[in-house]
Order: C-alpha cells, then sequence, then structure tokens
C-alpha cells in the first residue's frame, strides 16, 4: 500500500535461497567443499540446542553441490556454509555488490544489509556464531535489494566483470531512429574461478531444467534458462 516505493531498487528484503549462490561460490572458491563434497540433506539439522529445517519434509539423501541447488536444499548449505565460514561468504556477497548501492543514479536506493563479525562484536558483543551463520547460508539475515539480486545474477553470467546498472539503453526519436545509446559498462571485476562459476551455473541450469528442479516454471522452450527459486 505504498505505491510510490520503488521495490526493486529502494527495498531490502532477504534474498532467501537465491544467496544459496552466494554461499556455494565462496565455499567452492575457498577449497572447503567441492564440486564431489556429500553432505546429508535431511529433513531437519541441528546445531547446539536448535534444530535447522529444510524447507521439504523428505530426505534428499547425501546429495552434491549440483544436486544441492537443484533442489534448493536448506540442511546442504547449512553443513557447507558452516565448513566454509563466515568470512569468505560475506566476502564474496561483497564481491558480487551485496551490501552496496548498484549506483543508479536516482535518490533513494538501499545499500541491503551484509553482517560481519564486526557488526555482531559492536552491536551484540560476539562475533557471527554458528546458529547465525546457518541462517546467512540460505539468505536470512543478510538484506539486498531485488536489483542487487539481479545484478549479482548477471555477474555470476558473466563470471568475469560484475555489470553496471543502467536506467536506459538508448534514446530514439519518433522515427525510431537511434539519437543516442549507450553500450554496456563494468562495475567492477570479479574474476570468479572458472571451476566454481561452472559448477554453480551446472546447478542452476539443473533448478530450470532437470528432474525434481524447484524452478521448472522458468522454462523457455528453445533456450537454455539457469535460475535459482528464492521465497
Amino acid at each position: 500500500k505504498t505505491p510510490l516505493l520503488g521495490r526493486a531498487y529502494q527495498g531490502s528484503y532477504f534474498p532467501a535461497s537465491t544467496f544459496k549462490i552466494i554461499t556455494a561460490l565462496a565455499g567452492l572458491e575457498s577449497g572447503k567443499v567441492d564440486a564431489n563434497t556429500l553432505y546429508d540433506g535431511a529433513p531437519s539439522y541441528q546445531i547446539g540446542d536448535r534444530v535447522f529445517h529444510n524447507w521439504s519434509k523428505d530426505g534428499e539423501g547425501m546429495i552434491n553441490v549440483v544436486d544441492a541447488i537443484k533442489r534448493s536444499c536448506n540442511t546442504w548449505f547449512y553443513q557447507a556454509g558452516l565448513q566454509t565460514g563466515a568470512a569468505a561468504i560475506m566476502g564474496m556477497a561483497e564481491r558480487l555488490g551485496f551490501g552496496q548501492a548498484t549506483g543508479l543514479p536516482i535518490a533513494g536506493e538501499a545499500k541491503g544489509f551484509v553482517p560481519s563479525d564486526a557488526f555482531y562484536m559492536q552491536r551484540y558483543g560476539h562475533k557471527i556464531h554458528p546458529g547465525i551463520l546457518a541462517s546467512i547460508c540460505i539468505g536470512q539475515v543478510v538484506e539486498a535489494s531485488p536489483i542487487q539480486v539481479c545484478q549479482a545474477m548477471c555477474g555470476v553470467a558473466d563470471g568475469t566483470n560484475l555489470p553496471k546498472a543502467r536506467l536506459v539503453k538508448q534514446v530514439q526519436d519518433f522515427n525510431d531512429n537511434v539519437v543516442q545509446a549507450w553500450s554496456p559498462d563494468v562495475r567492477r571485476r570479479i574474476e570468479l574461478q572458472p571451476a566454481a562459476r561452472d559448477t554453480v551455473v551446472k546447478g542452476m541450469i539443473a533448478v530450470v531444467n532437470a528432474d525434481r528442479g524447484t524452478g521448472h516454471n522458468a522454462q523457455v522452450e528453445g533456450i537454455e534458462v539457469a535460475g535459482k527459486t528464492g521465497t
């Protein structure tokens, strides 16, 4: 009921399971997990005295990162994220543009929020503990605008560069002649490790195209679409 709020760039939300792409890239690039690392995709996973649940009540069995992305398995990402550590995950998030405005030339763009040990020490007197990190790994606690998530996915698609967001592609006159045009611009180089990036993209393709992938609705006939579902 706030129609003048530009949610795409002014809204700040939990990115939810779309953030699992960040967790996966961080784990793969850090070497803490690899394409063959198996974790039990159980319906729940206990950390300390708290039980963290998967979205599905059916167990997935022992699965690797490609299948974990395909099935958006929370419990796989809890384990992979704890193995990877907060620093690597937060570093990957910032590398892909989380926690920073994209730079659109309009007022009020949200920066989002990327937690850190320093923030938690200052605010709560402790570093990011395992329970918080488990939530971060599946896209809770972190906040981002929809355009930041879009920008990050464009960076994954490119692999080398994070693109600069823009509002105008070209200006045309009434006869459809192009008066002025702007080429795509690079915000910064991200240089994702090819093996890590390719593994994640394989999982994202499976999300849309493989049996039991969570994103079947994104299929487009004649085009191989990669994607990631997020609540």
